[in-house]
């Protein structure tokens, strides 16, 4: 069987022979074969754009128009019949040609914010790494030149040592509080991150967890995603204090303009702490999306519906 690149090599050879054998169909048998030119209309428009766009589009479009000529020239009666299933196929091979543009298209725009998100990411590492060294550099400089000063002192002038001590105090409760704001500053976090930081955390609490789908999301903006990974986190932790579950489960599924999220677990109690739901609830209305929430004998399911569009 030939592979998909083997297929895209001998891609003209394979189309002269489909429509050669198409044509002959129709002009020994029956003019109504051109229907068959239907497999081409749907399969041709994958390789349109990783080919030599007006040859592949010739051929199919060529032979389109012999066997117009030829139902013209011996069978008249089935002319409009001919003429009706070829504007059927044309409109088709352009609708799906249109759709297979507009999937590259979308796919190249996920890419795009893909590779945004990664640079932004750097940056933020970057930054970051540059402000703990600007902090933290000449503040542990500082207090090793102190400390030891303070330690010479200790037996010559313990009363000079103790004013060391205290400068290297408030050094560090103003270096502590800088580190803070830092730290404050790193709000963004991606969701693959977390996904990873919660399966470490269910197996630590001896509870299987399994994900699908969640590459989906990385093409989102980052401050959507750490809006999902919080969701995903209360989520787990809710599980962890609350379901008794041995097994949780995270399906996420891009389908048209929506992502659905679906969080699976095989416990049986429902979360007992309303203000635990509640806070999901609020994370879920702040990105105007639909939370649902259902319990039965085999466990709990949490379903979040979201509009994709509202994340671009």
């Amino acid at each position: 069987m030939l592979k998909d690149d083997e297929i895209k090599r001998y891609l003209h050879i394979i189309l002269i022979l489909h429509c050669l054998c198409i044509i002959l169909l129709a002009c020994y048998v029956n003019p109504s074969i051109v229907i068959l030119f239907v497999f081409l209309t749907f399969y041709l428009p994958n390789y349109v754009f990783n080919s030599p766009k007006l040859v592949l589009v010739s051929y199919y479009f060529f032979s389109l128009l012999i066997v117009l000529l030829y139902t013209y020239l011996t069978e008249n009666t089935l002319l409009i019949y001919i003429v009706f299933l070829e504007i059927i196929l044309t409109i088709s091979f352009v609708v799906n040609l249109k759709n297979k543009e507009k999937q590259i298209l979308t796919q190249k725009l996920h890419q795009q914010k893909r590779q945004i998100n990664q640079l932004m990411a750097e940056q933020e590492r970057q930054r970051i790494a540059q402000d703990l060294h600007d902090t933290l550099g000449h503040v542990f400089a500082s207090i090793s030149i102190k400390s030891e000063l303070a330690q010479k002192l200790c037996l010559t002038d313990p009363s000079k040592a103790c004013i060391e001590m205290k400068e290297v105090q408030t050094i560090s409760k103003e270096t502590l509080n800088q580190v803070r704001k830092i730290v404050d500053n790193v709000h963004w976090i991606t969701f693959m991150s977390e996904v990873k930081r919660m399966s470490h955390m269910l197996k630590e609490s001896h509870i299987e967890f399994i994900y699908s789908g969640a590459e989906c999301i990385e093409s989102i903006p980052i401050e959507k995603q750490t809006s999902l990974a919080m969701i995903l986190r209360e989520a787990m932790n809710n599980v962890i204090k609350h379901s008794n579950a041995t097994r949780v489960s995270l399906d996420i599924q891009c389908i048209d303009n929506n992502i659905y999220f679906r969080i699976y677990d095989n416990g049986w109690v429902m979360p007992s702490q309303p203000f635990e739901v509640k806070s999901i609830q609020e994370r879920v209305d702040a990105l105007n999306a639909q939370l649902t929430i259902s319990s039965s004998g085999d466990g709990v399911v949490l379903l979040i519906v979201f509009d994709m569009e509202g994340f671009i």
